[in-house]
């Protein structure tokens, strides 16, 4: 440890006064810390006197309080971590002025400023971020799994692409190369032959980098990562590398993109936070999803429509995200397939909502099967369940083209409609947030 942390210390009024001077005394006796403020955050149950004035004499130290002695004053805790310009947070308060749901919103506001939220037994660490990228960027992350990053992702990179920003994706997965990977999508043709040859010489031809590079005919770079925190650090990642790459390959506008509920720790201009409305609401309300919500320049909410979610529960979530991020543009979308004719069946329609369907249900029982794309015997079994045996090319590609359907998904030279979102009101949102 090099030098002081200059530390602010939230306590309440159900302690007794000497009891957290001792606390104060002894964190101040380590030679790392130095106490600079004191917030009461609630509780007169055992203080005597509850004016600014005594309990600072009493406690020794500058003590701040919230207009209300009975509430938490979260909007002080950032007020005061900027006046003192503090480095870590301990929290010496307990139930019941705080609780797990309110612990949680204090870290967040704790975590925005960048420093370190500390207890008896817990540690909270804001999120790495380089400073790498020497063009423009955004960022797309979300608040879980599968609620569709790589589709937003690739939509965001069509549009970006149309407007001839030449972006490139910078994706980081859980089976992604040694070291960063360059994949041509704007140059290879990804045939199912090209892709399967690359998955028998030990490619994982299914990370998102592949995905990406399929669904909007750019160039990506493929890393990797292992691990995710609750706030959204990973343990390893060489994406660092892969973004100092994106600054070296022929690209104007790179878009760096998230791995679950992971975020990268990439720095960039903009973000892009996807919600799925089909999360439970305690997941995007509570714990760090207001954390990754509040960071968002544009907030694009997935799946409303049932039976993923209720025209209610996707209305609250709009205003929940209203509330803690007015200055974010929301847009609620739905997934749909577009082409010219169905893939399926080539009806000429944008896609047949019976073969669809069939094939909704067949992709769920492969799902939910937990089949291995990688097993051949799996794969035939796949496609008999899942295409028609007639079918020998794919005009249209499926909303999240994951590892089975990569395996078989046909390289038809740059389709010009691949995948969209589409608003509730049935209209393209405008691409002016991407760019």
């Amino acid at each position: 440890m090099h030098g002081l942390r200059r530390m602010v210390c939230l306590v309440d009024g159900e302690h007794y006064i000497p009891v957290t001077k001792a606390a104060l005394d002894t964190l101040d006796s380590l030679e790392h810390n130095e106490v600079v403020a004191v917030i009461f955050i609630g509780g007169t149950e055992k203080l005597r006197e509850t004016s600014d004035k005594a309990v600072q004499v009493k406690l020794g130290r500058p003590v701040h309080f919230g207009a209300d002695h009975h509430k938490i004053p979260y909007d002080l805790i950032g007020e005061i971590i900027e006046q003192y310009n503090a480095d870590v947070v301990m929290d010496l308060s307990d139930e019941p002025i705080v609780d797990y749901s309110k612990r949680f919103k204090i870290a967040t506001i704790i975590l925005e400023q960048g420093i370190n939220y500390e207890g008896p037994d817990f540690k909270f660490y804001p999120i790495s971020e380089h400073d790498v990228l020497q063009k423009p960027s955004l960022k797309i992350l979300g608040t879980g799994k599968r609620i569709g990053k790589t589709a937003v992702s690739a939509y965001a990179a069509r549009i970006i692409d149309k407007k001839e920003y030449n972006p490139c994706i910078v994706a980081m997965g859980r089976g992604g190369p040694t070291e960063p990977e360059i994949v041509r999508g704007d140059l290879i043709e990804l045939t199912p032959e090209y892709l399967m040859e690359q998955s028998n010489k030990g490619v994982h031809a299914a990370s998102d980098h592949w995905e990406d590079a399929l669904m909007s005919r750019i160039l990506t770079i493929g890393c990797r990562r292992c691990g995710g925190g609750m706030v959204g650090d990973v343990f390893i990642t060489n994406m660092k590398k892969g973004a100092q790459l994106a600054n070296e390959v022929e690209t104007e506008f790179v878009i760096i993109e998230g791995s679950g509920a992971a975020i990268p720790p990439i720095k960039t201009d903009k973000h892009i936070v996807l919600v799925g409305a089909n999360q439970p609401l305690i997941n995007i309300e509570k714990f760090f999803g207001p954390f990754r919500i509040k960071k968002a320049d544009l907030v694009v909410i997935t799946m409303c429509e049932m039976p993923m979610a209720s025209p209610e529960k996707v209305e609250g979530i709009e205003k929940f995200i209203k509330i803690i991020n007015p200055g974010a543009m929301v847009i609620s979308t739905v997934f749909r397939p577009t082409g010219s004719s169905c893939g399926f069946c080539w009806n000429r329609r944008a896609s047949c909502s019976r073969c669809f369907a069939s094939f909704t249900r067949n992709a769920t029982w492969f799902a939910k099967s937990g089949v291995c794309a990688s097993n051949p015997r799996r794969r035939v079994d796949w496609w008999k369940r899942c295409w028609r045996p007639r079918l020998r090319r794919i005009r249209i590609a499926t909303c999240r083209a994951d590892g089975p359907a990569i395996s078989i998904i046909s390289g038809a030279p740059k389709p010009s409609n691949f995948t969209s979102n589409t608003t509730r009101r049935g209209t393209s949102p405008s691409a002016s947030p991407a760019t």
